[in-house]
């Protein structure tokens, strides 16, 4: 009973998820590659708007330029921003509705706290605190 509800298992997992499993000393490995990320109509590359993967560099304005390009292919099936192996150094960004946002092997991103954007505040707010 166990051994055919793993086979299920892995047969649901590899048919939604793109699963390859193997048998490594007598336990199971997959590995997993999200099928909903790989078709995704329009994708581009972080380094096509100038970021650079060396930990020093901020790269907050090629992030934000990137997910402001990918935002006009939301209702056109979504994109995908591919962030190659390297070091990402940026400050906020937000992300959009239908975007994947997909890390290479090695990627690593990197918050910086040296620029942040501040929010003005809200008038009502504002206005609560002066009286």
């Amino acid at each position: 009973m166990k051994r055919s509800f793993l086979l299920l298992y892995v047969l649901l997992v590899h048919a939604f998820y793109g699963a390859w499993c193997s048998s490594v000393g007598g336990s199971l490995h997959c590995e997993y590659s999200s099928l909903a990320s790989l078709h995704r109509p329009h994708s581009v590359s972080i380094t096509e708007f100038g970021a650079v993967g060396d930990g020093v560099t901020l790269n907050t304005k090629a992030f934000q330029n990137a997910l402001f390009y990918l935002n006009s292919f939301s209702d056109k099936g979504g994109a995908k921003l591919f962030v190659p192996a390297g070091q990402w150094l940026t400050g906020s960004f937000d992300l959009i509705s239908h975007l994947t946002l997909w890390l290479d092997k090695g990627a690593t991103i990197l918050g910086s706290t040296a620029s942040f954007c501040l929010f003005e505040s809200l008038q009502a707010y504002t206005l609560i605190y002066e009286l």
